[in-house]
């Protein structure tokens, strides 16, 4: 008799500790959950730990791409002469990388076409360089540019392996690529793929 009275009080211990714990548990999660749905989560607000005691965390910036120049070059020109730098030094310019082999690039010699009618040439410059084939694609490359103000490189591919020099943010990747320069001969920005005239025209004369 001893015995069944000792077992049903030992029963009736686990009973009321397993309902408390249960008790316990559903008041935790109210907690949690309320915690959620407000944004105020221990989780979520504890700091990162240092990667070393005592340290902060290092995070590495990004390192800016500082003023950065074409390369020189001397090309010769499909007027005569040669193009180089001077040719847009001094100048908001636009200085174009192409191939007559690009349904785009020939799209974009439209385009220059167009912008060329538009722009004071006292103010602005436009040199667009043929990527390869030298004075032999003369006449085919003369079919896309008629206008003279426009200074039209015929490149033998010297020009367009030097560019690997540059940060990758100004390589050519592909073309046609347009590196806007401003007048102090600094490349500011690099456009990729066909661009009409009226959009470059802001972009040159919103530069400096």
């Amino acid at each position: 008799m001893k015995n069944i009275t000792l077992l049903s009080v030992v029963v009736m211990a686990l009973t009321l500790f397993s309902c408390k714990k249960k008790e316990e548990n559903k008041e935790a999660d109210k907690k949690g959950a309320a915690a959620t749905k407000s944004g105020k989560n221990d989780m979520a607000t504890k700091p990162v730990k240092p990667a070393k005691p005592g340290e902060a965390a290092k995070v590495t910036p990004k390192t800016p791409v500082g003023p950065t120049k074409l390369p020189d070059f001397k090309i010769p020109s499909m007027w005569g002469g040669e193009c180089t730098p001077k040719d847009y030094l001094g100048k908001p310019s636009i200085v174009e990388v192409w191939a007559m082999s690009c349904p785009h690039c020939r799209h974009q010699a439209k385009y220059l076409e167009e912008l060329a009618e538009k722009l004071d040439f006292t103010k602005y410059a436009i040199v667009s360089i043929h990527a390869r084939g030298g004075d032999k694609l003369k006449d085919k490359i003369g079919e896309h540019f008629k206008n003279k103000k426009i200074q039209v490189c015929l490149d033998s591919g010297a020009f367009i392996k030097s560019l690997r020099a540059l940060p990758k943010e100004y390589q050519v990747r592909g073309i046609p690529h347009l590196f806007m320069v401003n007048a102090k001969g600094e490349i500011t920005e690099v456009l990729r793929g066909a661009r009409k005239a009226d959009l470059l025209k802001t972009k040159l004369e919103a530069m400096k």
